[in-house]
């Protein structure tokens, strides 16, 4: 069996979102699985219970990278008014033993590592669990940081953030054009986004990943 990471999610204070808003953030949601789905093919997300996720991927490093995209694209989305969107979610790293047509009648270590801990998930936004203690004791308090970094993104620094991480490539001069707007102003919010210590968190824990999955081969 091969390790997956499975990511499952709720949106917070969903019952306050009603009517077209919630068409939109319900599809904004989507459209982020539909543009990483270029670089994995295999990425699959369903929605249940109306408001909740779950995302399966047969690339578990890449979960975190994806969780940043997901809350990010939530936030940059909120109408201004109404105050910020965000989503909980947890990832869950471990084998898959079954695997279904549909995501959430799948089963395993990484869904029942995700599914527990988003349902013990508190005031918290983000929470990961692998299936290795040493790498679980180490993300620990680095994701309690991450956390509350997000947690504080305003909606014009996840925007910036979103257009960042979603395509690395491009240069913030390219990003700003996107944007119509400065070179300036992009690189003024990615920095009060504090961008070089997500991207820190980012590649930590893919490495972290790869090296624990390769030892498990």
């Amino acid at each position: 069996m091969k390790l997956r990471g499975v990511i499952t999610g709720d949106v917070v204070g969903s019952s306050k979102i009603i009517g077209e808003s919630r068409d939109e953030l319900l599809l904004s949601i989507r459209k982020i699985i539909d543009n990483c789905k270029e670089k994995d093919s295999l990425l699959r997300m369903e929605f249940y219970r109306g408001d909740s996720i779950q995302i399966i991927s047969s690339h578990p490093e890449t979960m975190a990278h994806l969780a940043v995209l997901l809350r990010s694209k939530v936030k940059s989305c909120s109408p201004q008014r109404n105050g910020l969107w965000d989503i909980r979610l947890s990832i869950g790293i471990g084998e898959v033993s079954y695997s279904s047509k549909k995501v959430a009648t799948s089963d395993g270590e990484a869904f029942q590592l995700s599914g527990r801990n988003l349902d013990s998930i508190g005031k918290r936004r983000l929470t990961v669990t692998t299936i290795w203690d040493e790498v679980n004791e180490e993300l620990e308090i680095s994701t309690a940081f991450l956390d509350a970094l997000i947690t504080d993104w305003t909606k014009s620094q996840s925007e910036m953030i979103w257009n960042y991480f979603l395509n690395p490539e491009k240069t913030q001069a390219e990003i700003a054009q996107l944007l119509e707007t400065s070179t300036q102003n992009v690189s003024g919010q990615l920095v009060k986004a504090k961008y070089k210590l997500v991207e820190l968190y980012i590649n930590r824990f893919q490495e972290l990943i790869i090296s624990h999955s390769s030892s498990k081969v």
